[in-house]
């Protein structure tokens, strides 16, 4: 079974990136990247965003704001997915913003708002996705971890999933 989980995970990611990314965002991000990123923020990044980026890198999801205007959801949108050295440096831009410094940006909206994991010193396989408004300075949690987020996109504004 455990096996199962990471196929499952690599079908759910690259869905993902074909049904939302405008562009190729650039290439997958290195080990290397990940761990200066790590270690620059304090924090070991979930499995699941890891392995996201070591395929993927970043992507560009412009087009999610568009369904959901039309749809009129009540979600934010969810505009880019950083590799991990564009997440250090907008988590470091965001706390001297006004983001609780225990929280780590992994992907942004068009307004500048911040996908967030609660930091972290061991390895996990997922955490919970926090959404910090800046304007508001408030923090909700948004999904229970980083592929129950990309889950949520594909369902509600594409149709398809990957169950």
């Amino acid at each position: 079974m455990a096996s199962q989980v990471p196929a499952r995970r690599s079908r759910l990611h690259a869905q993902f990136v074909s049904v939302f990314a405008a562009r190729k965002s650039g290439r997958p991000a290195p080990p290397r990247s990940t761990r200066s990123a790590e270690a620059r923020l304090g924090l070991v990044f979930p499995r699941s965003y890891v392995q996201f980026v070591s395929a993927h890198g970043g992507a560009w999801t412009p087009t999610i704001l568009d369904t959901i205007v039309e749809r009129h959801l009540a979600h934010p949108d969810l505009q880019e997915v950083l590799t991990p050295a564009k997440a250090a440096e907008a988590t470091c831009l965001m706390w001297r913003g006004g983001m609780p410094k225990e929280l780590v940006m992994f992907a942004g909206d068009c307004m500048g708002n911040a996908f967030c994991f609660a930091k972290a010193t061991s390895a996990r396989d997922e955490a919970e996705v926090m959404f910090f408004d800046h304007d508001f300075e408030d923090v909700r949690p948004i999904a229970k971890g980083f592929d129950a987020l990309l889950s949520w996109y594909l369902e509600h504004c594409d149709g398809r999933t990957t169950r």
